[in-house]
């Protein structure tokens, strides 16, 4: 994906990634404020490690057809 549809789905992902991780972090008794804190300092790591992952496996799927 390369453009503006790459970037809008990138932001799009980092979202609901933080939301997600907003979430859990106030459903294990952490206030809002820190909740929301923590989650926009962590959805970027997360999201490299998932891109990181998901290369791998298209790296690994690409190998076994060549």
């Amino acid at each position: 994906m390369h453009g503006k549809h790459g970037v809008k789905s990138h932001i799009v992902a980092m979202i609901w990634i933080g939301g997600a991780i907003f979430v859990g972090l106030l459903l294990t008794g952490r206030s809002a404020s820190e909740s929301l804190y923590l989650a926009a300092v962590l959805s970027c790591p997360v999201m490299m490690i998932g891109m990181v992952v998901t290369m791998r496996g298209s790296e690994a799927k690409h190998d076994d057809h060549s």
